[in-house]
Parts: C-alpha cells; structure tokens; sequence
C-alpha cells in the first residue's frame, strides 16, 4: 500500500503553516484513517525546512507504550525536552487516549514558546475543559478523506494519452492494465471511499468489505465507545443499535431526519427499540467520532438557520455503502454526498437551503458569499422544473448552480450555470470562466 502522501495534501499543508506561528492552540481532527498523521509528518518536515533551529516534540498516543503514560508524565517528559526561549512545537497525536488529558493541555499551553498542536480523530478534543477552548484562542483544521483526483493519485490511476482536453473524456489505467473512464474512476471512488486503507489487491476484491468492516469497527471502539467525553455526554453502550442508526442514515441519505423519525424507522426497518433522547446521543457521538457530517437547514428568505431536520452525510460513501446496498436510484444521493464533501474540502461552510416548501439542496457560505447548489445525475426535460425550480424562487443576486455527472457546462436564459460535477470533483471552482 502506498503511503499516504498525495499533492493535493498541499491545499491542508497550506492551511496549517498558516496556522502555525500564531499563539493559538491548533487542533487537527477527522475521521480514522484519513490521513490525518501522514499530513502531520509533513508538516513536521516542512517546520525543520523553515527553522531547523527550532525543537519539535511529537508523542503518538496510540503508538506503543504511550498508553502507560499519565498526564503528570506527559509533562514530566516535555520539562526533560524543553528548552527555555527556543522554538518549539508540540505534536500529540490522539491526545485523548490520554486520562485526563486536558489538565496536561492546560499545563503545556503556559510553557514560553511553545505551539500546542493537537490531533484527534473525535472532535471532542475541542474541549470546553481547555483553557483556550473557553477563550477563543483555537483554530480547528478539519480532514477528510482522499478528493476524487486524491483517490486516483493513491491508487496509481495513470492517465492514457488524451484524445480531447475535456477533462470528462480522460481514461486511466492501473499497472495490472484495467482501463477506466473518468465516470468509471467516479464510480469505483463512490464504491471504496477515499479512505487510506485499500491497495490494489483489496481495492476489487471480496477482502473490501471485511477491510471496512475493521475501520469501523475500529472507529466505533476507539472513537465512541471508548471516548472519554465531557460530563453530560451520552454514552453509546450498543454497538448493534448504533450500527442500525448508521443503516437508516445511509438507506436515507440527502434526506431530512429528526432523531425522533430515526427512532421509528429502527424500530419498522431493524425491529429494535430506541429512545427519541437515545438515537439523539447517538447521533452525536458519530458526529463527534467524524464519522457523519451535518448541514443544518438555512431559511433562505428570512436568512435564519433552523434548529430541526438537519441532513446528516457520511465522511466516507465507502463505510456508508457497508451499512446498506447501492441501487440505481442511489446514485443521487451518492453524488450529493461527494459534492458536499468536497465543498467542505474547499473550505466553505454547507448548509441545506429551505425556499417556501421546496428545497435548494447545498448553500455555500464564505465570508459574505454564498453559492445555491442543485445536485443531479442527469438534467433533462423531465426533471428540470422539479431542479431548477426551488433556484429561480431565490430572488438575491447570489450565483445558482446545478452539477450534473452526464452534462456539458452551459447557462441558462436566466443566470443558472450548468456545471458537470465530475470537472468539479476534478478540482474546478464554482464558475464557467
């Protein structure tokens, strides 16, 4: 298997040394084994590069041993590494494998000189117990798992000799001499996910599934059932209810879910019982664990966020096909997840837009931009009201796009740009310029 190390890593590598030499505590999080440790080590490389006089202290909390450590031996150790007035950067890797790591937190953030960089696969690690939480002083740079063209470079997709520059019509080959369309690359991205687990052996075999099977459940021990969460966190004490919630999620992907509607659909679908305030702490804790990401509703016309049926997307559409089946008509949802993904990837905030009784599906906000999105397969004569429509009733002046997977960029008479998604997957921005 190749090492996680791919060029598109460049977009977080840029993000972090722009972090870096502020007095913030900086927290790096994502789901397991999307790379969040690899990119680390660069960042760790690319430190000594720009100061090589400077000191970094990295700890691995799940590397051997290190779970023997105490947090008064955390800070016994650095005392031995520190050198008064010298730069130095701390990297602790799954801090919160550590008890009672944030009294270590707090004791490491007063050392002179010394930048406190955190990674963690649950976003619990943005405690409230930390001192600079509580303050304001933080910056959180989320990771997620491989972008399509990130996907493509990892499992060693060569592009062929291009017959057009489009890029939907390149073709790529993998060194066993499977040729693949742009679209058929798409797909076997959607089937395996863009997590760092697979080579080519596994990649295509029946082992994908059991390989998945171990990542979650690894994530569900480690980063659910063993998390050591702040007081008044639910905590998730079964593994077959939590994994029902996941299969209701990924049979209704895209669409709008109250805890309450989850419940009565494990109890139709899974014929298992389940509490509105149960499937609630659930939810949270896969929320917390990076495992499902949220789009709260936005009120487009009076540009308030409600607080109820947000969308729930899975970080990774491979562990979301392991709990249920992919269908045909699936490849809609399947698609709106990887934009989404994608456009958090990007560094946009993504909300799911209400218009009167009809929906824009993604907005995107930055700033004081924001772009309404529409995501389908295909656009066509039979469709096009049901997708364009909900964009022609937002009456502001902001952009208003439809990715499509089958579709050539156009306009319409009326300013909405048709855009092809897999070019936008591929790494094109949001405009027809």
């Amino acid at each position: 298997m190749n090492d996680f190390c791919v060029k598109d890593r460049t977009r977080y590598l840029g993000r972090l040394m722009g972090l870096v030499d502020n007095e913030n505590l900086l927290l790096i999080t994502g789901i397991r084994r999307s790379g969040k440790t690899s990119l680390s080590l660069l960042l760790e490389d690319a430190l000594k590069n720009r100061d090589a006089a400077s000191l970094i202290y990295r700890l691995n909390m799940e590397a051997n041993n290190a779970s023997l450590l105490n947090w008064e031996a955390l800070i016994s150790s650095f005392e031995q590494f520190w050198i008064p007035g010298k730069k130095t950067y701390l990297i602790l890797d799954e801090i919160s494998q550590l008890p009672e790591w944030e009294k270590a937190i707090n004791l490491l953030c007063q050392f002179d000189q010394c930048k406190l960089i955190l990674i963690s696969s649950n976003r619990g690690v943005i405690s409230s117990n930390l001192d600079m939480v509580r303050e304001g002083r933080y910056d959180v740079v989320e990771i997620r798992p491989m972008s399509l063209p990130e996907f493509l470079e990892y499992h060693d997709f060569c592009e062929k000799a291009a017959q057009s520059d489009a890029v939907i019509d390149r073709h790529y080959q993998l060194p066993d001499g499977r040729e693949y369309s742009l679209e058929d690359a798409y797909n076997c991205y959607l089937t395996y996910g863009g997590l760092s687990i697979f080579d080519a052996d596994t990649m295509n075999s029946s082992e994908s599934q059991v390989i998945l099977d171990g990542v979650y459940s690894s994530i569900v021990t480690r980063d659910v059932m063993e998390y050591r969460g702040g007081e008044g966190e639910g905590v998730v004490s079964d593994p077959g209810l939590l994994r029902d919630v996941n299969r209701i999620l990924a049979e209704f992907s895209g669409r709008h879910m109250s805890a309450t509607w989850i419940s009565r659909q494990v109890g139709r679908c899974m014929l298992r019982q389940s509490s509105t305030k149960t499937v609630e702490s659930y939810l949270r804790a896969m929320t917390r664990a990076n495992v499902l990401l949220s789009a709260e509703r936005l009120d487009i016309r009076s540009n308030k966020k409600l607080k109820t049926l947000p969308k729930y997307f899975f970080a990774d559409t491979g562990l979301r096909n392991l709990m249920t089946e992919t269908r045909a008509e699936d490849q809609n949802r399947l698609l709106e997840n990887t934009v989404f993904l994608e456009l958090t990837r990007r560094g946009y905030q993504v909300l799911s837009g209400k218009i009167g009784r009809e929906e824009v599906q993604l907005v995107t906000i930055s700033g004081e931009r924001r772009n309404y999105i529409q995501v389908a397969t295909d656009l066509n004569p039979e469709n096009e009201r049901q997708i364009l429509g909900p964009l022609r009733k937002v009456k502001d002046s902001y952009p208003k796009f439809v990715l499509v997977l089958h579709g050539e960029n156009r306009t319409t008479q009326d300013g909405i740009q048709i855009l092809n998604a897999l070019e936008f997957l591929m790494g094109r921005e949001l405009n027809l310029n």
